[in-house]
């Protein structure tokens, strides 16, 4: 089995902590905050997982907030602040591991490295991998398509010039 924690690793005097982790003023509609990406990250991955039929057991154990302090005294320090990291724990073959998240701070993109962790630490097939806009793998699959068979006819051209 796979647990699944996210970590939110924030200081009280960081003004960026303050905005995606408001402790006074909680408005529903921002979906820029910690809040926001704690009630909704959970389903999301459950939607997906369920959604690519990925065949791997694995609990989302919680969305975890701890400051500077504490968290350094268990895993070591962070590079700035909000740091945000999944950790995943393989209970089966005592495998662990940390990834940071190093992208902006909304819901899709926190959710895509999850996803991408998950698929990292369990060494699943990555053609289930989604992109952060969703869906838009099948976009960059279809022009990647198309830009080698220009390729391949502009080759041939050339070929076909120069053997002239």
């Amino acid at each position: 089995m796979i647990e699944i924690n996210l970590v939110l690793i924030y200081a009280t005097w960081c003004g960026h902590c303050n905005n995606f982790f408001p402790k006074d003023n909680y408005d529903p509609n921002r979906t820029d905050t910690w809040q926001y990406v704690k009630s909704n990250i959970k389903t999301k991955f459950d939607e997906y997982v369920s959604h690519y039929k990925i065949n791997k057991q694995y609990k989302f154990l919680d969305c975890i907030e701890c400051e500077q302090k504490e968290y350094k005294n268990q895993f070591g320090g962070v590079n700035g602040f909000p740091t945000i990291r999944v950790a995943f724990n393989d209970t089966e073959h005592g495998k662990r591991s940390v990834y940071d998240h190093p992208y902006k701070r909304t819901l899709d993109s926190i959710f895509d490295t999850t996803i991408e962790s998950f698929f990292d630490f369990t060494g699943l097939s990555k053609q289930k991998k989604i992109t952060q806009s969703g869906g838009q793998h099948t976009i960059i699959n279809k022009y990647r398509n198309k830009y080698h068979k220009y390729k391949q006819l502009y080759v041939n051209l050339l070929n076909s010039i120069n053997h002239t």
